[in-house]
């Protein structure tokens, strides 16, 4: 018998390599770019190494150094997943993550354009994967020197056209379906009231 196909969650799946490469615990929008590489330089069909779009709601504390307690990380999990569990609703599984440092919470194909905070010029999408390829996705120290104006700025006041996050601390919602997708006002003052500190949401498509 033949093994036609491997599927894995390139955020929390299974330790995966692929010639010496991680698959997993990755951005997946960078990983997304070195497949689109990989089958080029490999000679491979367009599509073998195809990924399966997911959608995420990514909870996060707007202090991006907060951490909750684990009891208060449980309660926001049961919570989030009882926001879909009505007869139309759904979600494939809600998460809570604790990270040693300052994370990216990224956007995945929802970001498209970046600017600079300090010259408001445009910065290319493959400078912050380059970053995050040679730093992964924690950092230490978020200040940067951006290659539009070579000045510093810190990488969570550039300008994304589509909101992301820098956190500690994260719940996420994986694939979720209701009427109203995203949390209301309302959902994100409870969650907050549950964590113990306000929350953002960061949507990402992957």
């Amino acid at each position: 018998m033949r093994l036609a196909s491997v599927a894995s969650d390139m955020r929390s799946g299974p330790r995966i390599t692929l010639d010496g490469v991680e698959l997993v615990a990755r951005v997946p929008s960078v990983m997304e770019r070195w497949v689109e590489d990989y089958v080029t330089v490999k000679g491979l069909p367009s599509g073998i190494l195809g990924a399966v779009s997911d959608m995420y709601i990514r909870l996060i504390p707007t202090d991006l150094n907060w951490q909750p307690s684990l009891e208060a990380a449980a309660a926001a999990v049961a919570y989030v997943a009882g926001l879909f569990s009505g007869p139309d609703d759904a979600v494939e599984s809600v998460d809570y993550e604790f990270y040693d440092q300052v994370t990216l919470i990224d956007a995945g194909e929802n970001t498209s354009q970046i600017t600079c905070s300090r010259c408001d010029g445009d910065i290319e999408l493959g400078w912050l994967y380059d970053l995050i390829e040679e730093n992964g996705q924690s950092f230490i120290d978020l200040d940067v020197t951006v290659p539009c104006c070579g000045e510093v700025a810190s990488l969570d006041m550039l300008h994304y056209d589509w909101p992301v996050g820098f956190a500690r601390f994260e719940v996420s919602a994986m694939n979720p379906t209701r009427a109203e997708y995203e949390l209301d006002a309302q959902e994100l003052a409870d969650m907050a009231g549950i964590v113990g500190h306000p929350v953002t949401q960061v949507l990402a498509h992957y």
